[in-house]
């Protein structure tokens, strides 16, 4: 996701990692996120999903890791399709500007 952030960011592209989980079991802490952000060297906004809520929202093949691609007027284009990545250039706002 890092990738893709960082080479679509300047197209308007925003990506949002939630990570549900803590090795514990429990929703991760802002100071277990910020360790995984620092870990992975996350530039992109890494939230805590605690119960699964945004993650199942969209979820259908109950797998882990999972792909949600949403369009302008956060539109779901994609669900569980990592081919989807293909897809952001022909959803990225036309007009986007990043000042």
């Amino acid at each position: 996701m890092q990738t893709l952030f960082t080479e679509y960011e300047d197209q308007g592209l925003i990506v949002i990692q939630a990570l549900a989980e803590n090795d514990a079991g429990g929703a991760p802490t802002a100071e277990e996120l910020g360790q995984w952000s620092d870990q992975y060297n996350m530039t992109l906004p890494v939230l805590s999903d605690g119960g699964w809520v945004l993650s199942n929202r969209f979820e259908q093949d109950y797998g882990i890791p999972t792909f949600t691609l949403l369009g302008p007027g956060m539109e779901v284009v994609a669900v569980d399709d990592f081919g989807a990545e293909g897809m952001i250039p022909d959803y990225l706002p036309e007009d986007w500007s990043p000042e």
